[in-house]
């Protein structure tokens, strides 16, 4: 049980990591724009 309430949580914690990438990249992507 411990196994899965760790899997779960790393998985979490992969989805968020993502969509931080993304808003990241999202943000870098309109300031080059933005310059340009």
């Amino acid at each position: 049980m411990m196994c899965v309430l760790d899997f779960e949580r790393s998985d979490e914690c992969i989805d968020f990591t993502m969509l931080c990438v993304l808003f990241f990249c999202l943000f870098v992507y309109t300031r080059k724009r933005q310059n340009s």
